[in-house]
């Protein structure tokens, strides 16, 4: 059996458009607050935008993307440049950690330590200043939960 260039060119496509849909799935089962009131054209642009700048760090497996992907609802789209998570910016940047899953898992280990250290932080302020900090609290709380989950069950 010969498979011709272009039916490569297909399957590939194929399994492009089943990735992103599954990856659109686990956005909106583990960030409903973010994208379960989005329509599907939007998180279509979400789903593409974080795959698009997953593959600019040389990030290419459904997995790692899918981690990617989680850390950028976490954290916002800009979570790579923003200098509030320069963090993350270091670590997608560090030559010395060679391979695309090393960084991943990197930015999953700091991610979650930097979200548990705001909901501590939230819940200190929540009992100096029972109002503004109620919401911050449970947020990052549910925040930090969240994104614990999605990263274990990475597509």
């Amino acid at each position: 059996m010969i498979i011709r260039p272009e039916q490569m060119a297909a399957l590939a496509g194929a399994a492009e458009s089943n990735f992103q849909n599954r990856l659109g799935e686990h956005l909106r089962q583990f960030f409903p607050e973010q994208y379960g009131n989005l329509d599907e054209a939007g998180l279509q642009e979400v789903v593409r935008q974080s795959i698009e700048r997953a593959r600019a760090y040389g990030i290419t497996s459904e997995r790692d993307i899918c981690k990617y992907a989680d850390l950028m609802s976490a954290f916002g789209r800009d979570f790579d440049t923003n200098t509030a998570t320069a963090w993350a910016s270091s670590i997608l940047n560090d030559q010395s950690l060679g391979d695309p899953g090393a960084k991943v898992n990197r930015l999953a280990q700091q991610a979650l330590g930097q979200a548990r250290s705001l909901g501590s932080e939230a819940q200190q302020l929540e009992a100096r200043v029972r109002t503004a900090g109620d919401a911050a609290a449970v947020g990052w709380q549910a925040v930090t939960k969240r994104l614990s989950e999605a990263l274990k069950h990475a597509a």
